[in-house]
């Protein structure tokens, strides 16, 4: 007769593993893995809530156009970093236009079979 492994005479039988609730301390595991996610939750939406506070405020800085020409300050070549900052920020836009209507157009062709059209 052959023995099935673990279950040879003088060897001792493996039992199967005791359940979570049958643990020794698995009522505080089980408290302090909620506390840990409740921990990270309020961790991560601090950090959210931070971030959007901050993107909402620059974002209000950026798009607060006034009437009239803000006058020059007299920094050395303000005038050039003004004609680089406008340039980044309407070719950013323009960009966005022009992806959105790529976007619009290639419903089943491909952009350069519509514009060769």
């Amino acid at each position: 007769m052959s023995a099935s492994p673990g279950t040879a005479s003088g060897s001792p039988t493996r039992r199967g593993s005791l359940n979570r609730d049958q643990r020794a301390g698995s009522a505080r595991e089980t408290a302090l893995r909620g506390m840990l996610g409740i921990a990270t939750l309020l961790l991560a939406s601090a950090y959210a809530l931070a971030l959007l506070y901050l993107v909402l405020r620059g974002g209000a800085k950026v798009v607060s156009f006034t009437a009239y020409a803000m006058p020059l300050a007299g920094v050395d070549h303000e005038d050039v970093m003004r004609g680089i900052v406008a340039a980044c920020f309407f070719g950013g836009a323009a960009y966005c236009a022009i992806a959105l209507l790529r976007v619009a157009t290639t419903r089943g062709k491909p952009w350069t079979a519509r514009t060769e059209q």
